[in-house]
């Protein structure tokens, strides 16, 4: 289930470091509304994986160093998960701050104008072409340290499916038989990003991805790879081939 926010601001500059502000804003009215709701899926006791996952849809802006200059002054957040209730919870959280302004940093102001539950899609086949709206992350853990490898990596594949399967395991999802993916870039591009003041490698652009459906299914809902909650790994459809030959 899909939710969309739209939001207008003082003037045209935001953080460049954005995704802290969405993060804050979700969870600030969450545990205001719905404590136990919050408590289960951000304390810092429940450290799994998260069953959201979100993006930011600028209009046309650009990149400064530490801040982004919009063409307008508005944008849309997508909330994203395969958990409906979290959606409706987090819906609700959200109605009363309808036209009421909060206050950001570089001495701005947002403000949610409206927000809607978007149309679901089903994934009926076992591969599909996606575009990813928010970057791709994935996390490769050795020693207690964390490295992020993109899709030029030689183990990237191998990386990814270890993410997917810790995903599908901490959300107790019983229903999918086969927990492998495979993740073919297609126009592809890799970049390094800002994330609560560090740097990321991150990988953008359209990919193949193939799977079971029903998984295909729970990756389209709550996203793919690291950090989803962050606002990382989130992606639509943009074609459905016809099933592969097992």
């Amino acid at each position: 289930m899909r939710l969309a926010l739209h939001f207008s601001t003082r003037h045209n500059k935001i953080p460049l470091d954005y995704r802290p502000l969405i993060m804050s804003y979700i969870k600030g009215n969450l545990s205001s509304m719905y404590d136990d709701v919050y408590r289960k899926n951000y304390s810092k006791d429940n450290l799994k994986s998260k069953a959201l996952t979100f993006c930011v849809l600028f209009p046309k802006c650009r990149f400064e160093k530490n801040s982004i200059e919009m063409e307008k002054n508005n944008f849309t957040v997508i909330l994203s998960s395969h958990d409906h209730s979290l959606i409706v919870y987090i819906y609700n959280s959200l109605l009363p701050k309808i036209k009421k302004e909060k206050e950001i940093a570089l001495k701005n102001s947002i403000l949610l104008r409206r927000l809607y539950l978007e149309p679901e899609t089903e994934v009926k086949n076992n591969q599909i072409y996606i575009k990813f709206l928010s970057p791709l992350l994935v996390r490769v853990r050795e020693n207690y340290e964390d490295t992020y490898i993109d899709y030029t990596h030689p183990e990237f594949n191998k990386k990814i499916n270890i993410v997917v399967e810790n995903f599908i395991s901490a959300q107790g999802i019983q229903d999918v038989q086969n927990k492998k993916i495979d993740l073919t870039p297609i126009k592809a591009k890799r970049t390094v990003i800002k994330n609560m003041k560090l740097n990321f490698n991150v990988s953008l652009g359209e990919f193949l991805l193939k799977g079971e459906p029903k998984l295909l299914n729970y990756l389209l809902q709550s996203g793919i790879g690291s950090r989803r909650g962050q606002g990382f790994g989130m992606f639509k459809v943009i074609d459905e081939p016809m099933n592969l030959n097992n």
